[in-house]
This record gives structure tokens, C-alpha cells and sequence, in this order.
């Protein structure tokens, strides 16, 4: 069986063929209990930035500190904002909102590149998680430090498949380990890594292929923030929230195109003058459209399932690791140092009841709480999309039915009517194919009405012509017998034996 194993960090061979590696700056952002929940946010690019700071401001981390650091991944092509390091999210905001508009003045020049280009970073790597904007060796270094489980390989692997997991295992201490993977069926995927440490508190995240837009959402989120930085679903949270935002735009897109479609059902049959090329090119738009529209739905209900996972997931956590002091996990040697800290500082209600255990279950189940209830609200969304697209798949397929009905029926009216013209014709054809005919006997040769002696008189070869028209009228009706009633009958009959 493949399960997550204790202590499995990324090995060599998944650092070098699951990962690309595109050095840029990165932005990174750490909230922890000891700072007030402040946010501090770094731009991180060379590998000694890195190494300067994973050692400042990981290794040198108190072994009970709360909170959360994240290393934002962006994706190839986006741009990364240049800031100061260690600044606040409004300090953060301002310059990125200053550096946003002035980007776009200047890429007003590119409004008019080559087509080919545009697409080849948009399906290229402008959509691909596995790309990293740093070196190999300060990625071997990150991971190590953040406690990343060596799953996240496989998950981001599986590309088309939405993926929610959570696995209790022993990193340095014991974890939970979340690796999350939404669908690169359609733009701006996203994949994350977590490592929860509930001795500590702390959470170690990295969230891989994340868009400008998106950075900027999340720092934007992270603004009304405070002790729900320790909670371990806050970024699985918070990629849901991002999914359903995807989702929805996608169910209103494709919707509207359905819609517009099956209106035009209603019109489909009345050019009938369209060539065979036109009608062939529309019908497999309908098809496409049809069959992008139920690959949606397959894919909104494959994330609701991950999304019954993590609502699954909350409840565990309110129960067994949030349930009572007693109930979570062994904290780390030095934890009596943090409780010492505390001791010292007893006078300062505040301060004690930030370093107290209790204080923080009891914040942590009132997070708890918050987070399963918005999970499930956006569970609820969900089925009504995936109720919404059902409706349109249904909708066209009884459409396109009853559009087939009503040509049907304006056929056979049609058809009825011609054949109420068609009984008036030969009705009037059997009134004058009696005297038509004798007129044409009458007006042959074998009679002579005008003689000498005034009598009519009938040629003795009147029976020649009896005798070929009997004769061809039996050939004709044979004929006709043959190649229409004979040949069907026996093709029926050997189809039949076939079978």
C-alpha cells in the first residue's frame, strides 16, 4: 500500500523530475502568537537570501510558537512585486497597488504581440504548479525546514484529479501533513503543501502555482487574521474558498454559452440552404459545448467529495486534537520553558492567556467551529452549481429532443399537406384518364369510322396490340416486382440469417 510514511521528506529523484525550477523573487509571509499575530512579509530571490533567512527565521523559531508561515510559489510569468523586507500587509498592499498600476502603464507597449506568444504562456508553464521560483538546493533546503512530506510529489503529479489529504504522521515530532491539488483541466490550478506540528502550534506552508491576483487575495484575507493562524485548516480553508470562486465563474460562463445554444434550437432547422460543412461545424460545437459542460460537472462533484473529506477532517480535529488539553499530541522537551515564560508573566492578564494551552484549545475549537460551518455553506453552493449544471445538460438534451419533435411535426404537416395535393391530382387524373384513353384507341389506325359504303369498319390486326401491351405491361409490373419487392425480401432474409 502507498500511504504517507514517518519522517519522508521530498528524495532526490522527486526534487529533480516532479520539479522545475525558475529562480525569481518570492514572497513569503510569517504571523506567529509572539509577534501579536502581526503579519511580516519577506521577498525572498538568491539562495543566500534564503539561507540567511530560513536561519533567522525558522531555525531560530521557539520550539512554542503559534501561528503560520507561508511561502507563496508563483507561477512562470507572473510578475512578483518588489518590496522591503519584513513589512506589514498594508505596508505590503500599498507598494503592490503602487508597483500594479505602474506595471501596466508599461505593458500597454505588448498590447500588440503575436498571437502565438500569448498562448504559450498562457498553455505553457503559465499553468503548470511544478515549477518553482527557486534553485533546487534552496527548495532541498525549504522543504526540510517546513517538515514537507514527500506525498506533495505524487499529488501535484496527478494533474486533472482534485485532491484533499490529511495524514497523521512523525516528522520531527508528530504531524498532520495537508496536501491539496485542484483540477488542471481548467486555468489558474493550485496546489498546497502543509505541515502541521501540534506540539507547537505552527504551521509550515507552501502554496505552489499561485497567480498575482491570487497572492494579492490572500494577503488581502490574512488582514483580519489573528489566533486562527494556528488553526491547521486555514489554508485549506482559504484554497477552497479560491476553488469555489473558480468554479463559479466556470459554471457561469459555460451556463450562458448552454443557454445560448439551446435558444438557437429554436432556429437551427429554419436554414435549410446551409452546406453540409456549416451544419457539421455547429453540431460538433453543440457537442463540445455539451460534453465541456458535463466534464464540469464531473469535476464540481469530484471537489465536493474532497470538500465532504475536509469537512470530515474538522470534526476530527474538534474532537481529538482540540478536544481538551489532555487530548492533543505530547508537546515538544522544552514546552516548560513556554509555561516558565508564562509563569513570568502572570501580572499581565493578557500575556497569560496567550501562552496558556487552554486558551488556545478553546480559541482553537471556536476557529474550529467557524472554518466547518463555512465549509459547509460552501459545500451547499456546490450542490446548487452542480444542480445548476445538471439542469443545462438535461435542458439540452430534452431541447435539442424537442426541437427534433417540432421539425418532425412541421414535416409531417407538411407532408400532409402535399398529400391532400397529391389526392386532388390524381383525382383529377382518373376523371380524364378514361376518356384520354379511348381517345388514343379510338384514334388509332385499326378503326376506320369513315368509309364508302358508311359503315365503321375494325382492322383485323386489333389483336397485335392487345397482345404487346399485355406482353410489356407484364414485363414492366415483373420488372418492378424484381428489383423493388423480390431483392428486399431477400436481403431481409439473409441479414436475418446472419444474425
Amino acid at each position: 500500500m502507498d500511504w504517507a510514511m514517518n519522517n519522508v521528506g521530498l528524495s532526490d529523484s522527486d526534487l529533480r523530475d516532479v520539479f522545475r525550477y525558475e529562480s525569481k523573487r518570492t514572497t513569503v509571509i510569517k504571523m506567529v502568537e509572539s509577534r501579536e499575530y502581526q503579519a511580516q512579509i519577506w521577498t525572498l530571490e538568491s539562495h543566500d537570501a534564503w539561507m540567511d533567512w530560513i536561519e533567522k527565521e525558522i531555525q531560530s523559531m521557539p520550539s512554542c510558537e503559534r501561528g503560520f508561515v507561508l511561502v507563496v510559489a508563483k507561477r512562470t510569468g507572473e510578475h512578483t512585486m518588489e518590496t522591503p523586507a519584513n513589512v506589514s500587509i498594508d505596508s505590503w498592499l500599498r507598494s503592490a497597488e503602487s508597483q500594479t498600476s505602474r506595471l501596466h502603464k508599461s505593458q500597454r507597449v505588448h498590447t500588440f504581440s503575436a498571437f502565438d506568444e500569448k498562448k504559450e504562456i498562457e498553455e505553457g508553464g503559465g499553468r503548470d504548479v511544478r515549477t518553482l521560483p527557486f534553485s533546487m538546493e534552496t527548495f532541498r533546503v525549504l522543504s526540510s525546514n517546513f517538515c514537507t512530506h514527500g506525498t506533495i510529489a505524487r499529488v501535484i503529479s496527478r494533474a486533472d484529479i482534485p485532491i484533499f489529504s490529511a495524514e497523521s504522521v512523525v516528522m520531527s515530532e508528530p504531524a498532520y501533513v495537508y496536501n491539496c491539488r485542484t483540477s488542471h483541466a481548467w486555468p489558474q490550478d493550485l496546489a498546497l503543501s502543509s505541515t502541521y506540528l501540534p506540539g507547537s502550534g505552527v504551521n509550515f506552508s507552501i502554496l505552489y502555482g499561485c497567480p498575482s491576483s491570487i497572492e494579492e487575495s490572500i494577503i488581502k484575507r490574512l488582514q483580519h487574521v489573528t489566533s486562527e493562524a494556528a488553526h491547521p485548516l486555514l489554508f485549506p480553508g482559504i484554497l477552497a474558498e479560491l476553488e469555489l470562486r473558480r468554479h463559479k465563474r466556470l459554471v457561469e460562463k459555460m451556463v450562458n454559452q448552454v443557454e445560448a445554444k439551446i435558444y438557437a434550437l429554436d432556429f437551427e432547422y429554419a436554414n435549410l440552404g446551409k452546406s453540409k460543412e456549416e451544419v457539421d461545424e455547429r453540431n460538433e460545437a453543440k457537442r463540445s459545448l455539451w460534453l465541456d459542460l458535463s466534464y464540469l460537472r464531473n469535476g464540481l462533484i469530484s471537489w465536493d467529495t474532497q470538500m465532504s473529506r475536509m469537512c470530515e477532517h474538522a470534526d476530527h480535529l474538534q474532537t481529538k486534537v482540540f478536544a481538551s488539553h489532555d487530548a492533543r499530541f505530547p508537546r515538544r522537551s522544552d514546552d516548560d520553558d513556554c509555561v516558565a515564560g508564562a509563569s513570568e508573566h502572570q501580572t499581565d492578564p493578557k500575556t497569560w492567556a496567550r501562552a496558556s494551552p487552554e486558551s488556545h484549545v478553546r480559541d482553537m475549537r471556536k476557529v474550529g467551529e467557524k472554518i466547518k460551518a463555512r465549509l459547509v455553506a460552501i459545500r451547499d453552493e456546490y450542490d446548487e452549481k452542480i444542480r445548476d449544471c445538471t439542469m443545462r445538460v438535461d435542458g439540452m438534451a430534452m431541447a435539442t429532443q424537442w426541437s427534433h419533435g417540432e421539425t418532425n411535426v412541421e414535416i409531417a404537416l407538411a407532408t400532409n399537406q402535399d398529400s391532400k395535393v397529391m389526392r386532388s391530382i390524381a383525382l383529377v387524373t382518373m376523371v380524364f384518364l378514361p376518356g384520354t384513353f379511348f381517345a388514343t384507341v379510338f384514334s388509332m389506325t385499326f378503326f376506320d369510322w369513315f368509309t364508302e359504303d358508311g359503315k365503321a369498319r375494325v382492322s383485323q390486326y386489333l389483336w397485335v396490340y392487345f397482345l404487346v401491351t399485355v406482353v410489356f405491361t407484364c414485363i414492366t409490373v415483373g420488372l418492378w416486382y424484381f428489383f423493388v419487392v423480390h431483392r428486399r425480401k431477400r436481403g431481409s432474409g439473409e441479414e436475418a440469417f446472419e444474425a
